[in-house]
């Protein structure tokens, strides 16, 4: 009997748990050679960088001289991205918060300290599943509503199918082909998020066939504007987060100005969004694996359309939605709120 060997079986099972155990320094340098050599060595990876580095030079200004400078950061930055939380899983709160360096978390703070709810506005953009490590490492009251994450570790596990939670994220989660009466449930339980005072972690960049139309570094694309929707009908803040891989084995996370959503004008609000997402992808491009070298965004090659992810969510669900529960009328407001009683509660 033939026995199939999984790249991802000794990854996760055999290198993680032996790099989780060694200096956080040591074990990113290890996971830049990993990435640097499957790039370099495997063939079908490497024809994968070749068109990611293609689609990044067309997507943003990448100097011909930076190009072997981005092409060795693309790699080792997949390998961080693959290694997940996993580095994060074992260790206590002050050697998780020293691997951090966060700017803007008080904006954050206002903002749940109003008791409207915040929708914490993520991407696929660098350490982007760290960074949810780090939010639940907060003790907030914090929901997730994102794709089921695979491969992370025990302790985000555990916080993502949190048994006595209240509306646990669980219960939020995305996956292909919903129903339209499983995406209903979901914007409402959603929404029921936000009007306790919670914060709900979501992507603001996922690509949907049936989303919003807009400009994607310059190439036509569909993205998912639930969020909008939610902070439209409920006046919850939304709070933009940007993370990014650091040498060494650390993180940096950016919370930026909150705001909130007219509803009227929800196109406005993706738009406000996009033009931040795209300045931190134009000033770090090899941050954005993903966008690079996932068949799921613009310019992909098109043999691997067909891997595209289908539909996970309908846009027209969440405007039905909205319509058969209007918006109380919450106007486009943008700044940090007005000073409360930081929140120190969790749901």
């Amino acid at each position: 009997m033939a026995l199939r060997l999984s790249w991802k079986a000794l990854f996760y099972n055999q290198i993680m748990p032996q790099l989780a155990r060694i200096d956080a320094q040591k074990a990113d340098l290890y996971l830049q050679r990993m990435g640097c050599l499957v790039q370099n060595g495997w063939g079908p990876r490497r024809r994968t960088i070749h068109g990611a580095v293609q689609r990044a030079r067309a997507a943003v200004e990448i100097p011909e001289s930076e190009v072997p400078t981005f092409r060795s950061a693309l790699g080792a930055n997949t390998a961080r991205m693959l290694a997940r939380d996993y580095l994060l899983g074992d260790q206590s709160d002050r050697q998780v918060e020293q691997r951090f360096h966060v700017q803007g978390f008080e904006c954050l703070l206002e903002a749940l300290a109003q008791r409207d709810g915040v929708i914490i506005l993520g991407s696929h953009l660098g350490a982007y599943i760290p960074a949810l490590h780090w939010l639940y490492r907060q003790d907030l009251p914090l929901r997730s509503m994102i794709q089921r994450p695979r491969h992370v570790s025990s302790y985000l596990h555990t916080q993502l199918d949190h048994p006595s939670q209240l509306l646990p994220s669980s219960s939020l989660f995305l996956c292909r082909n919903l129903s339209p009466r499983d995406a209903t449930e979901r914007i409402l339980r959603a929404r029921n998020v936000l009007r306790e005072g919670m914060s709900l972690y979501l992507c603001g960049d996922i690509t949907n066939t049936e989303g919003r139309a807009v400009s994607w570094f310059g190439q036509p694309a569909s993205l998912l504007d639930h969020w909008t929707y939610l902070a439209a009908s409920t006046g919850a803040w939304v709070v933009p987060l940007f993370a990014r891989f650091e040498p060494g084995g650390r993180y940096s996370l950016q919370f930026t100005t909150p705001f909130q959503v007219e509803t009227e004008n929800t196109q406005t609000a993706v738009s406000h969004y996009l033009q931040h997402l795209t300045q931190h992808v134009a000033a770090s491009p090899a941050q954005a694996v993903p966008y690079w070298t996932w068949p799921t965004y613009p310019g992909a090659p098109p043999e691997s359309a067909q891997l595209a992810n289908p539909t996970v969510f309908k846009s027209g669900n969440c405007q039905a939605l909205n319509k058969l529960h209007p918006s109380p009328g919450y106007g486009s407001k943008v700044g940090p709120p007005e000073p409360a009683d930081r929140w120190t509660a969790r749901v």
